[in-house]
C-alpha cells in the first residue's frame, strides 16, 4: 500500500513538473498577411485597402518579378 502511494505521488510530481515546464510566454504573432507587389500602383492600392492590418512590401525595381524569391 505504501509503495503504491509513493509511486502515485512520484507520478503526480512528474506530471506537475512537465505541465509547469510547458508554461512559457508565447511570442507575439502578427495576425496579418505578408503581401509583395510588383509595381507602385498595385502597392498603393493594396496599402490603401488593407491599412495597418497587413504587411505590404514592393519588390525592388531592378530585380523584376521573375527573379523574386520569397525568404
Amino acid at each position: 500500500m505504501k509503495r503504491i502511494r509513493k509511486s502515485l505521488i512520484f507520478v503526480l510530481g512528474v506530471v506537475t513538473l512537465i505541465c509547469l515546464c510547458a508554461c512559457t510566454k508565447q511570442s507575439q504573432q502578427k495576425n496579418g498577411l505578408s503581401v509583395v507587389t510588383s509595381f507602385y500602383p498595385v502597392y498603393s492600392i493594396t496599402k490603401a485597402v488593407s491599412g495597418d492590418l497587413n504587411d505590404i512590401k514592393m519588390i525592388r525595381s531592378q530585380s523584376g518579378i521573375h527573379g523574386f524569391e520569397p525568404s
